[in-house]
Order: structure tokens, then sequence, then C-alpha cells
């Protein structure tokens, strides 16, 4: 009988010792729990709030965007001031626009009214000060699309091409042969990426250093000799823009080595 009374004493102690355990530790947990969402709040609470409109953003946009700002710099003083323009799709707009520019340069170009050669250097001017706008608002932003990635480069090389073959049915051999050279140069580099990005390889060949300096020197090169009135005789031998045809072509050459140096870099990479 005493045997009896003794282990139902000791049963109802070890239920009570493993309730009470039980219950100290859901209680810890849910301690912790609280704890570890008060750090996060008072720790991070602009990480929250960036994550909160990247959300926001993404929503709005219906996911057309493949970056939606998650962790991106804050809105400025005209992204607040304006928050109902599509500031996201700024860098793509500027880029279609250089893409509109091709045919109005070929257009303003032959428009025989003594203004062509101004109207379309500066046309040119403008669509080569896009290309450099559109990927720095890009990367202040932290904004990017795939198309907006291929469009991109398409519309440099469209532009340039365009503006280098107008010029050498003006100017003849003269520019044709720099012509010739960096066109050529464009088409195998191209190519060399469209085969390494097959292989899984597209980064070995991306834009270097040379790159950029043959681009930017291009695109000087071009507005230039495009700000040179044509024909150059009578009362255009003495205007102030006639001058600027010997340094033109003077960097279009420059450009011409450039390229091919810049080209034989991508193609040692790829080797």
């Amino acid at each position: 009988m005493k045997a009896t009374a003794l282990s139902g004493c000791l049963t109802l102690l070890s239920i009570s010792a493993a309730t009470a355990n039980g219950f100290t530790i859901s209680t810890t947990t849910s301690t912790s729990r609280r704890l570890h969402k008060e750090h996060l709040s008072s720790v991070q609470p602009s990480s929250i709030r960036r994550v909160a409109r990247a959300q926001t953003l993404l929503k709005e946009r219906g996911g057309a965007n493949d970056n939606p700002l998650i962790g991106g710099p804050e809105p400025g003083f005209i992204r607040r001031l304006l928050p109902f323009v599509a500031w996201h799709r700024v860098p793509d707009w500027l880029t279609y626009a250089r893409c509109i520019a091709i045919p109005l340069l070929a257009v303003v170009f032959y428009n025989e009214k003594g203004y062509d050669h101004v109207a379309s250097g500066v046309l040119f001017a403008f669509a080569s000060f896009t290309d450099w706008l559109d990927g720095f608002l890009a990367r202040r932003w932290e904004v990017t699309s795939s198309f907006g990635a291929f469009l991109d480069p398409v519309a440099d090389k469209l532009m340039v091409s365009t503006a280098l073959i107008l010029l050498s049915g003006r100017y003849g051999q003269i520019v044709a042969i720099p012509t010739a050279i960096i066109l050529a140069r464009e088409i195998a580099v191209s190519a060399l990426r469209e085969w390494m990005a097959q292989r899984g390889q597209r980064d070995s060949v991306k834009v270097g250093f040379q790159g950029k300096v043959k681009t930017a020197l291009t695109m000087l090169s071009l507005t230039l000799l495009l700000l040179v009135p044509y024909p150059m005789s009578g009362a255009a031998a003495g205007d102030v823009l006639a001058k600027l045809y010997e340094p033109s072509l003077a960097m279009m050459y420059a450009c011409a080595v450039i390229t091919v140096t810049s080209g034989s870099v991508y193609f040692k990479a790829a080797w």
C-alpha cells in the first residue's frame, strides 16, 4: 500500500516537472521571438522600408522590371516631386529616342537648307549624350531591364554605322577607309560575343577601357565632322565650323587604330 502511494507521488512529481519544463521552454521561445522582432525593427528600419517600397514598386510594374530597386538608393528631390512618373523606364526611353534619331539623322543630313550640317551635328551629339545618360541613370537608380540591356548597344552601333555611311558617301575614300575598319571590327566583335555567350563565357569579352575610349572618340569625331559645312567652297570655306574638318578626320583615324587594338584584346581573351 505504501509502495503504491509512493509510486503515485513520484508519477505526479514527474508530470509536474515535465509541465513546468515545457512551460519554461515555450516562454523562452516566445520571448526570444519577441526580442528578435524588436531588434529588427530598431536596427534595420531603413532596410525594411526599402524592401516594402521595392515590393510596392514591383506590384505597380507587374514584374516588368528585372531589378525592383531592392536596397537601392532613396528617391531624389525630382523623383519625390513627381512620383507618378515611371522613372525606372527613363533609361529605356532614352534608348528608344536614340533609335528614333537614326532615320531623322538621314533625313536632316540630306536636307539642303543651308543648316543641314548644324542640325545633323546637334542631333548626333544629342544621341551620343543619351548613350551616356541612360547608362548613368541605370547605374545611379539601380534599374535594369533585359530588353534595355539588349537594345542599348544595338542602338549605339546603328547610330554610329549610319553616320559613318552617310559621311563616307559625302567625302569618299578618305572617310570610307576608317569606316570599313570600324564596321568590320564591330561585326567581328559582335559575332565573337555571341559565340562566347553560347559557351557561357560572355563576361570574358565584356567592354573594356579601350572599348569605352574608342566609343567616346568615335562619337566625338563624327559629331565634329557632321558639323562641317559641305561643300567647303565659297562662303562655307570661311565658316568657323569648316576648320573642324582636319581635326575630326585625325580623330577618326585614331579611332580606327584603337578599334583594331581593342578588338585584338577581345580575341586574345577568347583564345
